[in-house]
């Protein structure tokens, strides 16, 4: 279990992550990590041999956000950003075991509604919960209300029973054929367009503020 600590500072959001004894920064790993623009990334900075602090977006974990109602296609969209990130580590050639994959680990603007994920470059970390396993606790921990996103959910959960071995690419595509909205919108936010998922001109400005 990773010792972390989280707090809201100046309208953002600080974590600090504590490193356990007898384990060590990648330092390699981390300064090429730290030296690229990952747009769902948290920003990493070794303060202490023993403690990395990440700052990001204002945010709440994913855990606490599910413990509330959501609607269908905001839950589309948590699982197509944890595809990208996935699609992220692998075209950059980082490594998977690095990629903290817990809902409490996992934080959500809860106005433009995008994942920050913490990328923990330290050799002997392992992560408790593995790519497939954090997908399938989201699907399972949504509260969704109406008779089409609860059909919804049901298939997207048969499909990742189903799908083996698991599979990005796979799932995108399933989400495509649910919503491609959902895909496309993200994927011209992640090839540096606006991308900014809420209609209310308001929020629009509070973001970039």
């Amino acid at each position: 279990m990773m010792n972390v600590n989280e707090k809201q500072k100046e309208c953002r959001l600080v974590v600090k992550v504590k490193i356990p004894s007898g384990m060590n920064v990648n330092a390699k790993e981390l300064d090429r990590f730290s030296r690229m623009y990952l747009r769902g990334f948290m920003k990493p900075n070794l303060v202490k041999k023993n403690l990395m602090e990440y700052k990001g977006p204002v945010g709440i974990s994913l855990q606490k956000r599910l413990q509330a109602p959501i609607a269908g296609r905001d839950l589309l969209l948590i699982v197509e950003q944890i595809i990208i990130a996935a699609q992220k580590i692998q075209a950059n050639g980082m490594k998977f075991h690095y990629l903290v994959m817990n809902m409490q680990n996992v934080y959500i603007n809860e106005v433009t509604k995008e994942l920050q994920f913490i990328y923990f470059p330290v050799e002997g970390y392992t992560p408790t919960t593995s790519l497939v396993a954090l997908v399938r606790m989201v699907v399972a921990a949504a509260k969704v209300e109406s008779e089409y996103d609860t059909r919804m959910v049901a298939g997207l959960s048969r499909f990742l029973e189903m799908m083996a071995p698991f599979n990005v690419d796979r799932l995108e595509e399933y989400i495509i054929t649910i919503d491609r909205s959902v895909v496309d919108s993200l994927k011209k936010q992640n090839a540096g367009q606006s991308g900014f998922m809420t209609s209310k001109q308001q929020h629009y400005y509070e973001y970039y503020e």
